[in-house]
């Protein structure tokens, strides 16, 4: 059963990114300060340094091998189609899922739950998704 938090993340979502079929209106408040100087990187840098490393590890982790989970960071064209089906708004902070976890400060919504991206790896999800994923 969905919590009653859960239920009013999923409604302010849908109200601020188009859940009723319309295109999304979000409220981009821009690229953290922190990242304005960080280089673009290409999906392929992402996935090697960032998304396969800490996310889909071999091992224990939650998006690589033998993991359950929808979205796989096992195969690098098949994790970039998912997150751009499903995960990734290009060029919206604010409406890509992708970005509100990695940089959410709930520990029960954010990604990797126990401890943060470091602020590099965020920031390179961040300018990815800003430049409407290259």
């Amino acid at each position: 059963m969905i919590g009653t938090r859960a239920m009013w993340s999923i409604a302010a979502l849908l109200v601020a990114c188009g859940g009723d079929g319309d295109p999304p209106v979000c409220d981009d408040a821009g690229l953290p300060s922190a990242c304005e100087s960080a280089p673009v990187p290409t999906y392929e840098e992402l996935y090697r340094d960032v998304l396969r490393p800490t996310c889909g590890r071999d091992g224990p982790s939650c998006h690589g091998e033998g993991s359950r989970m929808t979205l796989s960071f096992v195969d690098e064209a098949a994790s970039r189609d998912a997150l751009l089906e499903r995960y990734v708004t290009p060029g919206s902070l604010a409406c890509s899922e992708l970005f509100r976890r990695v940089t959410s400060d709930d520990p029960l919504f954010r990604m990797p739950p126990a401890e943060p991206l470091p602020e590099a790896a965020r920031c390179a999800i961040a300018r990815w998704i800003e430049a409407s994923t290259p």
